[in-house]
C-alpha cells in the first residue's frame, strides 16, 4: 500500500512539473511576443502570490506572539508556504529584467510635463539603483527572517525549552516589524509606482490586509482538507471556527483601508490623484471594482458571521479559494489599468499564474514531505 501512495504521489509530481514547464515556457513565450503584457501579467500574479506567502509569515509571526495554541495544528503549514520565498526570489529576476517596460518613472521623457514633474519631485526615491538596492534589502530580510523562524520553530519543538520559546518570539518581535515595514516599501515600489502621478499613505496596509485575508484563505483550505480526510493533524471544526474569524478581522480592515483612501483622495480633489480612480471607478474597471467589493467583502462576510458555516470544511474549502481568487482580481485591479483598457481574461494571464504558483506550490509541497517524512516530536508548546 506505501508503495502504491509512493509511486501515485511520484506520478502526481511528474504531472505538476510537466504542467509548470509548459506555463514555463508559455510566459517566456509571451515575453518575446508581447513583452510589455507578459510582464504585467507576471508582475500582477508574482505580486498575488508573494503578498499570500508573506501574510502566511507574518500570521505565523503574531500567533506565536499571542500564544493562540488553535493555531497549533496549523504551524507546520504556515512555515512551509513560507518557504516558498527562496523560489519567489529566484522568480522575481524577469520582473528586474522587465523593469523599464513596466515601471514609467524609469524613462520619465516618455511622460506628460505633468507625470515628469511628479517624478521629478521623487527622483532620490525613484531612481532606478536606490530602487534595486531596497529590492535587494526587502529580499535579504524575508529569506533572513523566514529562515531564522523556521529554524527556531524546529530547534523549539525538539529542545522543548523556555531558552528556545524565548529565541522564537524574539524573532517574532523584530520579524513582525522587519517584514511589515518591507512589505510596505515593496508595495510602494511594485504597484503603487505604476501609476507615478499618484500616492496613498495607506496603499501599504490595503496591500498587507488583502494579503494576510489571502494567507487566512489558503491556511483554511489546508485545515478544511485535513479534517475531511480526518488525516489525525490535530484539525477540528474548531481550528475552522478560529481561521473564520480571523478571516473576517482581516476582510474587515480591507474594506475599512479601502474605503479610507478613497474618501482621502475623494475630499483632497488633486487631479493628478484622483486620476487614478479616474480610470477605476468608471466603465468595465468600474464593474470590476464593484464585484470586488461584493466578492471580496460582502459574500464572505455574510457567510462568516454564520457560526454554523464557519465550522464547516466544505464550506471553508470553498470560501478559501474564492478569497484566494479575488484576492488575485484585486491585485489585477491595481496592476492592469495602467496596460489595458479594460479587464479580460488573456493566455498570459493563465500561464502566469501556473508558472509562479506552480513553482511554489511545488516547493512547499517538497518542503512539507520532507516535514512528514521526520520523526513527529510533540509540537504542544506551553507558553508562559
Amino acid at each position: 500500500m506505501k508503495q502504491l501512495v509512493a509511486r501515485l504521489r511520484a506520478r502526481r509530481s511528474q504531472v505538476s512539473i510537466g504542467i509548470v514547464a509548459l506555463a514555463a515556457l508559455a510566459s517566456i513565450l509571451g515575453f518575446i511576443l508581447e513583452p510589455r503584457r507578459a510582464a504585467a501579467s507576471y508582475l500582477t500574479a508574482y505580486v498575488a502570490i508573494l503578498g499570500t506567502v508573506l501574510g502566511a509569515l507574518l500570521l505565523l509571526m503574531i500567533v506565536e506572539l499571542t500564544a493562540r495554541v488553535w493555531f497549533t495544528p496549523l504551524r507546520m503549514y504556515a512555515a512551509a508556504i513560507t518557504s516558498a520565498l527562496p523560489a519567489l526570489a529566484l522568480l522575481f529576476l524577469p520582473i528586474a529584467a522587465s523593469a523599464k517596460v513596466l515601471f514609467p518613472w524609469i524613462a520619465p521623457d516618455s511622460l506628460s510635463p505633468e507625470l515628469r514633474d511628479a517624478v521629478a519631485k521623487k527622483s532620490a526615491y525613484l531612481a532606478p539603483g536606490v530602487a534595486g538596492l531596497r529590492a535587494l534589502l526587502y529580499w535579504t530580510v524575508w529569506l533572513l527572517v523566514a529562515g531564522s523562524l523556521r529554524a527556531a520553530l524546529v530547534r523549539r519543538d525538539r529542545d522543548r525549552d523556555s531558552v528556545s520559546q524565548r529565541r522564537v518570539q524574539i524573532l517574532s518581535v523584530a520579524g513582525i516589524v522587519l517584514v511589515a515595514l518591507t512589505m510596505t516599501f515593496a508595495s510602494f515600489d511594485w504597484l503603487m509606482s505604476l501609476s507615478p502621478g499618484w500616492s496613498s499613505s495607506i496603499y501599504g496596509l490595503y496591500f498587507f490586509a488583502g494579503a494576510a485575508a489571502a494567507a487566512v484563505a489558503l491556511l483554511s483550505i489546508i485545515a478544511g482538507l485535513a479534517l475531511r480526510r480526518n488525516s489525525g493533524t490535530g484539525m477540528s471544526a474548531d481550528t475552522l471556527s478560529a481561521l473564520g474569524n480571523l478571516q473576517l478581522t482581516f476582510l474587515l480592515l480591507w474594506i475599512y483601508f479601502g474605503y479610507a483612501q478613497f474618501l482621502i483622495i475623494w475630499i483632497a480633489d488633486i487631479p493628478r490623484e484622483v486620476a487614478f480612480y479616474g480610470i477605476r471607478a468608471r466603465g468595465s474597471w468600474g464593474a470590476l471594482g464593484l464585484f470586488l467589493f461584493a466578492g471580496h467583502f460582502a459574500l464572505p462576510f455574510l457567510v462568516l458571521i454564520v457560526r454554523a458555516l464557519k465550522r464547516n470544511a466544505t464550506v471553508m474549502i470553498a470560501l478559501g479559494a474564492w478569497i484566494l481568487l479575488l484576492h488575485y482580481i484585486d491585485i489585477y485591479w491595481l496592476v492592469m489599468p495602467e496596460f489595458t483598457s479594460g479587464p479580460a481574461l488573456h493566455w498570459l494571464d493563465l500561464a502566469a499564474i501556473a508558472t509562479v504558483g506552480g513553482v511554489s506550490a511545488l516547493v512547499v509541497a517538497t518542503r512539507h514531505l520532507q516535514h512528514e517524512s521526520r520523526p513527529s516530536p510533540v509540537r504542544v508548546v506551553v507558553h508562559s
